[in-house]
């Protein structure tokens, strides 16, 4: 409750966890940069298309592989060409 003076927060061990984890973990990441690794996805090589059809529909059902860049490249794309 509001007020007994409790610190719910202070269990919370998410901050401690991420402390000093910004670095990249894989030798991909650590040797690549942003750019290189983003055009290394296969939702790259089909962009240009997936924006055409996202501009000529109300609704589209997008389908890849886990790690194919659906949810991070797609929400990118959309941002870099006006949508958001």
């Amino acid at each position: 409750a509001e007020g007994d003076g409790f610190d719910y927060k202070s269990s919370s061990k998410f901050a401690s966890h991420m402390a000093g984890k910004s670095e990249a973990v894989s030798e991909f990441a650590k040797s690549r940069t942003i750019a290189q690794q983003r055009t290394s996805l296969p939702i790259y090589s089909v962009r240009d298309e997936l924006m055409r059809i996202i501009a000529d529909n109300q609704i589209i059902v997008v389908v890849g592989e886990t790690g194919s860049g659906k949810t991070t490249q797609m929400t990118q794309y959309l941002m870099e060409d006006g949508y958001a």
